[in-house]
């Protein structure tokens, strides 16, 4: 085969020449133009050619070539440092997510590339396929959990927030557990931008009336702590969850964290129909049949009135 192809290889890695030449070369012919690109494709990683390598590639995705048996190649390359192409490879693993690239996915990480790049933007695509592998496959979220240790933040930072949505969507204590001591461990709750990050999807609102786990109370000192005028709708209909280990402290502090969001956000003019929205389930809580939530519901108004005065 390389034979047949000898000069249009040549002509392409030496020459420069573009796709339209070749596959005028072939005449058209779309089916050898397909084993071609797949050969320079081969000659390009045996002989290690960074430059080609990347044009090659963005042929064979320009003419939406690649599928699945290009995906051991793809993985191998991933953890290959003699080319620049890790990024572009990512892309095309992103449509063929398979549990075969997990270790490989591991260990690109490992490479430390950004020490060289000086940015994660790679080792974010590999952590965010690993996240998604991880929903059905233990052995991702495995990967996960040892990257959550990593000593560079950002990457442990990731890496928890794929494991927070893994654990969401499977129901998973453990993980979920994990989550909350990274967090607390690492003061991120004291970086907004930081929590921002891990739960940018609002899940730990959501975990807030999910009945699977007994963390509400971890979860509500959270949300109550950095603080968000969306986590308002979720703060209000936890306080009328009726789980056994729940105990007037957790409506307390759900209904101080409403009052503690509208505080720190009642500068917003962006958010003033929230804020209104936030200041009348205070209200309505005045008049529950639980004493304690209407005096504490109370207690806020009396606050948030005092503030902005």
């Amino acid at each position: 085969m390389r034979f047949k192809y000898k000069n249009l290889i040549d002509d392409f890695i030496y020459k420069n020449k573009d796709d339209k030449y070749l596959l005028q070369s072939l005449n058209g012919n779309m089916q050898e133009f397909k084993i071609l690109l797949d050969e320079i494709f081969n000659v390009c990683i045996d002989n290690k050619l960074d430059g080609s390598l990347y044009a090659i590639i963005t042929i064979i995705s320009k003419y939406n070539l690649f599928n699945e048996n290009y995906i051991e190649r793809l993985n191998k390359l991933l953890i290959e440092t003699w080319h620049h192409n890790h990024d572009e490879i990512m892309y095309i693993l992103f449509d063929y997510p398979s549990p075969t690239s997990i270790d490989y996915l591991y260990k690109a990480i490992n490479l430390n590339l950004y020490k060289i790049r000086y940015t994660t933007t790679f080792e974010e695509k590999c952590i965010y396929l690993l996240g998604y592998l991880a929903i059905k496959n233990k052995e991702a979220l495995e990967k996960l959990k040892l990257l959550s240790k990593d000593e560079y933040f950002i990457i442990s930072e990731d890496s928890i927030d794929a494991i927070l949505s893994v654990a969401y969507k499977n129901h998973l204590v453990e993980e979920l557990e994990m989550v909350i001591n990274f967090i607390i461990d690492n003061k991120v709750f004291e970086r907004e931008e930081e929590l921002t990050e891990i739960d940018g999807g609002g899940i730990l609102d959501r975990l807030l009336l999910e009945s699977w786990h007994k963390k509400h109370n971890e979860i509500v000192t959270l949300i109550k702590t950095y603080g968000c005028i969306s986590s308002v709708d979720y703060l209000y209909k936890a306080i009328g969850l009726k789980f056994d280990y729940l105990d007037d402290n957790f409506y307390i502090n759900c209904i101080e964290a409403i009052g503690d969001i509208y505080l720190s956000s009642a500068n917003s003019e962006f958010i003033k129909s929230d804020l209104d929205k936030a200041l009348e389930k205070l209200k309505i809580l005045t008049k529950n049949d639980n004493i304690i939530i209407c005096k504490t519901a109370k207690a806020q108004l009396y606050k948030i009135n005092n503030n902005l005065k």
